[in-house]
Parts: structure tokens; C-alpha cells; sequence
């Protein structure tokens, strides 16, 4: 590159510098790729494994919703929930554990309505961490069949007089 002879120094070092526009482009260019899977592996609060059992049945039917709460921070959840149709439940640790970076089950069970339903679950700390999980399976409550009514009897006739 040739500069013009009355050009500074300071001004000649300026012009060979690559423009920062040009720079924060390489960098994002580079940078982008990486960055879901970086957020994802440090993520302080983590819901995962969720399961719903069993998958059928009617609206009498205990169904059990899991997940497991993991939290980097070792932060205890401020609130750990299932949401199935209408239907919103608190969930319990499983066990009496606190290892909350290693994860800790959570459990509650409920009735459901006639539908079909995929649970999904949410959790919050007290740092304003929070995430959420969907199962991977529905659920399918079915109402029974309304019964037949039974029939009326059928009146006994009246002896006719002799």
C-alpha cells in the first residue's frame, strides 16, 4: 500500500488497521456457529428427561408426571410445574436429595379431562433463571361410554274379576 508523503505516521498505521466494521464481521462470522451450543451446555437452570405415565386412560385415571431439575447455580427451585390441558400442578422433589446440580426428580400426579394433552413443564429460581420442557408424548384420555339406561319395567297386568 503506498501513501500519499504528507500523511502522518499515526495516519498511515490507521489506514493499514482493518476497519472495525470489517473486524466485529469476522468475528461474528466465527463467533455464530458456536454460540447456541455454548448457551445451551451453560444454561444455569435445566429441565429435562420429562415423562408422562400412562399414556391412556379416562378421566378416573392417576396419571404421573416427572421431570428432573438441574441447576448449575445449586439454586433450589423456586417452583417447579406440569401443564396438561387445562390442568396446572406444583410439583415435589421425589426424594429428599438437594444435589441440585446434579438434578433432582420432581413428581406430582392428577386426573385429566377427556382429551388429548402434551404436558409441558416450567421451573424458576431465584435468580430469574428459568426453563421450560415438553414430553415427548401425549397423553389420551378417553370418556367412558355413557351406560344404556335400563329399561322400565314392564307393568304386571290386573287380574281381570271372575
Amino acid at each position: 500500500m503506498t501513501y500519499p508523503a504528507r500523511q502522518s505516521i499515526w495516519t498511515r498505521r490507521f489506514l493499514a488497521l482493518p476497519t472495525a466494521g470489517a473486524v466485529l464481521a469476522a468475528l461474528l462470522l466465527v463467533a455464530l456457529p458456536v454460540l447456541p451450543a455454548a448457551a445451551a451446555v451453560g444454561a444455569p437452570l435445566q429441565l429435562t428427561d420429562p415423562t408422562v405415565t400412562p399414556t391412556s386412560g379416562t378421566p378416573a385415571t392417576t396419571v404421573t408426571f416427572e421431570v428432573t431439575y438441574r441447576n448449575n447455580s445449586r439454586l433450589a427451585p423456586l417452583y417447579v410445574r406440569v401443564h396438561a390441558g387445562s390442568v396446572v400442578r406444583n410439583m415435589q422433589a421425589a426424594t429428599d436429595s438437594t444435589s441440585w446440580k446434579r438434578g433432582v426428580v420432581f413428581r406430582v400426579t392428577a386426573t385429566l379431562p377427556a382429551g388429548t394433552w402434551t404436558p409441558w413443564f416450567e421451573a424458576a429460581d431465584g435468580n430469574g433463571a428459568s426453563a421450560q420442557v415438553t414430553a415427548s408424548t401425549a397423553v389420551t384420555i378417553t370418556a367412558p361410554p355413557t351406560p344404556r339406561p335400563t329399561p322400565a319395567p314392564t307393568p304386571t297386568p290386573k287380574p281381570t274379576p271372575k
